[in-house]
């Protein structure tokens, strides 16, 4: 017996990309994604390229010298844990969208997909407080060997004595 199922999704979808923040076109603008399983399009998203990849981690670093890195762990946690909630809000959507893209059965999306997408997200936010980076600069040393060890621990020791050498 076959059985089939109507999967499909009334929906609109951005066919422009998300990047520092805003919506703007991809540099070679959109293609039809398909349904691996009928062939069928699905929707038109955007053709993103090395350049815009580019753009993407250009903003993502913008973010981390910025706002965002100087976040305490615990309200990036409380994002990170707000995404893992809409993920869950809207389990069901995603699921469905997920088996038209990828044209599996919609129950592996729903049973794991969706929620191994939420627990990663919860995952990472209950690090977030917990690993805390802090650089200092490095401390200027005095460093007076004895006059008779080798003559590379000396270097080594004195090459180390002002700010900002690396060790």
């Amino acid at each position: 017996m076959i059985m089939s199922a109507d999967h499909s999704v009334d929906t609109q979808f951005a066919t422009e990309l998300f990047i520092g923040g805003r919506w703007r076109p991809s540099s070679a603008g959109t293609l039809v994604n398909l349904n691996p399983a009928t062939e069928e399009p699905l929707a038109d998203i955007a053709d993103g390229t090395a350049a815009d990849v580019d753009d993407a981690v250009r903003a993502a670093r913008g973010q981390l010298d910025g706002e965002w890195g100087s976040w305490s762990g615990i309200d990036r946690g409380k994002v990170l844990n707000r995404i893992a909630d809409l993920i869950e809000r809207d389990g069901d959507l995603l699921a469905r969208l997920e088996a038209l893209d990828i044209g599996k059965p919609v129950g592996q999306p729903t049973i794991l997909d969706i929620p191994n997408a939420a627990n990663t997200f919860r995952h990472f936010a209950g690090w977030a407080d917990k690993i805390t980076v802090r650089q200092f600069p490095p401390p200027v040393t005095s460093a007076n060997p004895p006059t008779r060890t080798p003559s590379a621990s000396r270097s080594a020791s004195s090459g180390r004595s002002s700010p900002g050498t690396p060790r």
